[in-house]
């Protein structure tokens, strides 16, 4: 054995000194090749009895019989010649095919030429009928095939959805609890169920092929629908969500109807009649189109045996494009005990429950139990799952030069999230120098590369850009427990056109947990855009620890450049956050342990304000940084100059208020003179000219050719209307939310009293309520920037009620209200401090405030106050809480009193108007 090994290492040894490729056995692959053939020639013979092998599989057994005669003393080389190979199922790989160090098996590309794996059928021979193709398909059926994605002329087209791209409909509200027959308690259906508006869903045919696709704040949901209430307006799905499908403005569209094929680039498969129909783009024809669908999920297995201690080692896949692979649309949680993972892979109809970066699904290329395997120089494009996972023991990979982009789900996925001991984790894995982009097509959370609980890893000079997630995703634990990911490097990486308005609460690149050991550095992060909220260039979530972040540049990041949620031992120094929309800066949870250490970090902006959240509070050093607002606006910390911020906080004792002389912020060019400000506090220049990919021209220039994906668009949502007659008496709306509920105080219907019909909406405070903004109630669904819009509702009043109704444009930070109202005890009611009237108690009022945003902002509102049989009150230029108050996202109702107490209100409106 040691003299095989040696004489290996000798011919490796040759082939790296000549700088040629690997002396050794050669294979070769080709079209019209046969797997009966040898494969030692490179084209078939005249004869046609000997030639290239036809397929992957049959390169794998050819090379497993070289290996029957003996351990490999040469390396291998499969090469494959360019053209298109079918792979009607996936290629597992298992210990018996690994190579050595020095005799690694290969599997790659002819010099020069470029072979395609394809997981797909070609299909052809459309009719057209009214402008629509249409192509049977009698596997399907047969029932033997069914697909759910589809590339036309490499791009996946649309399955047929509605309302159509870039247009949602919204959930109107939570499912109200029913009684489980079969125990007689209450059951809760607000992960299961919600409230449809009319229209919206109907019972079509081939209905369970339907999907609701619903969106969360960080993930998307794939849900077939298991039953549907017409009469109350209510759909049900199998399996029991994550969250409450009435949580972060939940908005969704349905998929795989019959009657959404309504727009060019969209497809429908009709199982039952077995025909595809395709309504084309402008331009396409069935004659000159290449129309594929996917025929399997995963196309490359690479499975060792962890009891056995066998790995897959050594097998490196070089210059292949995969491409054509279909999404896994069964992922159930395993709730059972035992389960090894919280998740598994069903042929049940269960549908896919949106999780955080979609960790559950699988690879298109799934490694376990591997050592030492590469994949360099290929293209993932068009496939349904992620394009790469290593998984539980897959350590030592190389994942370099790679392109993966128009996937389902995310880039690289690394370890996995166990929930029981023992099991061999991902490590020491490097991902370098790939361009990840357009990723998150059907997955919408997946991240360019994601570390989950894996140590040891390195992300380094990668282009990431155009996903609807986080670019980079570091860490899977949300609490202060033993970490299983730590001493990870990301570096060097290039992350821009992320989010692009999908979903919320993202970062350039994510944290969780106690990561001891880990840095990030040396990172440029642009262009960061989310839905709703949430979008920061250096994100440190739950509990994110132990970590140095030294610099990063960012800029453009719709959230600011940095934010803490929670953790404790971060140093964050020498970073250039600039151009943060909201705010720059901002710290989630306040703790009593050292979180952070914020040092010679540069704080550049024009718009928005310097801090959010509770910057101002916690515990943590801030020093020799330099802040700078280049509109020339004083610099403001939650409200205070620098002078007062260092008085009240005791820090920031160094720090300066400066212009840096940046060469051309706007540009994206942070260099500075030596005078600079910033270079006297001890800033060190930041080079950037190592970021991104390296190689070739042509390589580096790849980004460059890349189409940026859409932004999403946000329209206003400005019409909703609640006289609480469908929500039963002791439950509340769906589309409100409720904060701050105690045992004898909360919010809830009542049909004690009613403006009209038998129910409204009651509101009972307490002197045992802690915080006089408690309880207060919150309506989800809030979001405005242009235009004229009127809230409108009935209230009536118990002595001692001391409601509050305010807009506000909020996400951390300073409050921007806008219209305010605050009630006193004894009817009193007041705008910024001013009495405007008496409201009578124990009768109904109407209220309507109607605001200018946007282009028609003016910072006042009109106000309309209309006693029961009483006389109308009118005022036409209120002013705002602030001056400029322009967009909502946030409209409630607080009940002060912290008293016994009640107040009601009925006939919620909310609406715009064309004129006042």
């Amino acid at each position: 054995m040691k003299l095989l090994s040696r004489s290996c290492l000798v011919v490796a040894g040759l082939a790296m000194l000549s700088g040629s490729v690997l002396l050794g056995t050669t294979l070769y692959v080709g079209p019209g090749g046969r797997d009966t053939w040898s494969g030692r020639v490179a084209t078939a013979r005249a004869d046609g009895r000997d030639g290239p092998l036809a397929t992957l599989q049959g390169a794998r057994d050819a090379v497993r019989r070289l290996k029957q005669a003996g351990p490999l003393t040469e390396p291998v080389s499969v090469q494959f010649r360019g053209g298109m190979y079918a792979v009607p199922e996936p290629v597992v790989f298992g210990t018996i095919d690994s190579g050595t160090a020095a005799c690694p098996v290969t599997y790659g590309a002819f010099p020069g030429e470029k072979p395609v794996l394809s997981g797909g059928r070609r299909l052809t021979g459309f009719q057209v009928t009214d402008g629509v193709w249409r192509l049977k398909l009698p596997e399907v059926a047969a029932g033997d095939w069914f697909f759910r994605s589809l590339f036309v002329n490499g791009q996946r087209a649309i399955r047929a959805r509605t309302p159509n791209v870039g247009k949602y409909h919204h959930i109107v509200s939570k499912a109200s609890a029913i009684k489980d027959p079969a125990t007689g308690e209450e059951k809760k259906r607000d992960r299961t169920a919600f409230v449809y508006a009319s229209g919206d869903i109907k019972p079509w045919r081939n209905f369970g092929d339907v999907d609701v696709v619903v969106y969360d704040a960080w993930a998307t949901s794939i849900l077939p629908i298991s039953n549907l209430d017409e009469a109350n307006r209510v759909v049900e799905f199998a399996t029991e969500g994550i969250w409450s499908m009435m949580g972060w403005d939940t908005r969704y569209y349905i998929e795989h109807a019959p009657d959404a094929l309504d727009a060019p680039g969209e497809w429908y498969l009709d199982r039952e009649a077995g025909e595809l129909l395709y309504r084309p783009l402008p331009g396409e024809t069935p004659a000159t189109a290449e129309v594929f669908a996917p025929v399997l999920e995963q196309m490359l297995i690479l499975r060792g045996d962890r009891e056995a201690e066998a790995y897959v080692e050594h097998i490196v896949f070089d210059g292949l494009s995969l491409r054509h692979t279909d999404y896994t649309a069964n992922i159930a949680f395993a709730r059972r005990a035992g389960a090894v993972t919280p998740y598994e892979i069903t042929d049940r109809p269960v549908g896919y429950q949106g999780t955080q970066a979609a960790y559950p699904v699988p690879g298109t290329m799934q490694l376990t139990d591997t050592r030492h395997c590469a994949f360099r120089n290929c293209e993932i494009t068009l496939v349904g799952n992620h394009a790469i996972a290593l998984g539980d023991g897959a350590k030592d990979t190389t994942v370099e030069r790679c392109h993966l982009h128009h996937l389902g789900g995310g880039g690289v996925k690394v370890g996995s999230a166990p929930t029981r001991k023992g099991l061999a984790l991902a490590e020491r894995n490097v991902i370098d120098n790939n361009f990840i982009h357009y990723a998150g097509r059907v997955f919408r959370a997946g991240v360019g590369v994601l570390i989950l609980r894996s140590s040891h890893n390195r992300v380094s000079h990668n282009e990431i850009s155009d996903l609807t997630y986080s670019g980079i995703s570091v860490g899977w634990d949300w609490g202060y427990g033993p970490s299983s990911a730590h001493h990870n490097i990301v570096e060097y990486n290039h992350i821009h056109r992320i989010g692009r308005g999908h979903l919320s609460d993202m970062g350039g690149i994510y944290t969780l947990g106690i990561s001891t050991g880990t840095v990030l550095r040396y990172n440029l992060i642009h262009d960061l855009h989310c839905y709703k909220y949430g979008a920061t260039a250096l994100y440190q979530d739950q509990a994110s620890s132990a970590m140095l972040l030294e610099n990063n540049i960012s800029r453009n990041c719709q959230t600011g450049g940095y934010t803490l949620h929670y953790g404790r031992d971060n140093i964050v120094r020498n970073n250039i956050f600039a151009f943060g929309v909201s705010h720059q800066i901002s710290l989630g949870r306040p703790e009593e342990h050292q979180q952070m250490t914020f040092e010679r970090n540069l704080i550049y902006y024009v718009d928005g304000n310097l801090t959010g959240h509770k910057w101002n509070t916690g515990t943590f050093a801030a020093d020799r940084n330099l802040y700078w607002d280049a509109t020339g606006e004083p610099v403001k910390w939650a409200g205070l100059s620098l002078e007062q911020w260092r008085a009240e906080t005791k820090r920031d004792a160094q720090s300066v208020v400066a212009d840096p002389k940046f060469a051309n912020a706007n540009e994206g060019d942070f260099s500075m003179p030596a005078d600079s400000p910033a270079i006297q506090l001890g800033f060190v220049p930041i080079d950037m000219s190592r970021v991104g990919l390296y190689g070739d021209a042509q390589w580096t220039g790849l980004p460059a050719q890349a189409k940026a994906m859409p932004m999403e668009p946000t329209p206003d949502i400005v019409s909703f209307t609640d006289d609480y007659e469908g929500t039963p008496v002791g439950q509340l709306p769906g589309s409100f939310r409720v904060h701050g509920e105690i045992p004898g105080a909360g919010i809830r219907v009542t049909d004690r009293v009613a403006a009209a019909g038998t129910h409204s909406l009651e509101f009972i405070d307490s002197p045992e309520v802690k915080a006089d903004y408690n309880p207060h109630m919150t309506f989800e669904q809030t979001r405005a920037k242009e235009g004229i819009l009127r809230v409108a509702f009935d209230l009536r009043l118990e002595p001692g009620a001391m409601p509050t109704i305010e807009w506000r444009d909020w996400f951390g930070g300073p409050i921007k209200s806008g219209p305010s109202l605050a009630i006193k005890a004894d009817g009193k009611l007041l705008v910024k401090g001013e009495e405007l009237m008496t409201i009578p108690h124990n009768d109904w009022v109407a209220i309507d405030i109607v605001c200018g945003l946007g282009r028609q902002r003016t910072g006042t509102f009109a106000l309309t106050v209309t006693p029961s049989g009483g006389k109308l009150r009118h005022w036409d230029a209120l002013p705002c809480g602030y001056r400029k108050f322009g967009k909502v996202n946030w409209i409630g109702i607080i009940s002060a009193a912290k008293a016994n107490t009640r107040f009601q209100i009925d006939n919620f409106r909310l609406e715009k108007v064309t004129a006042e």
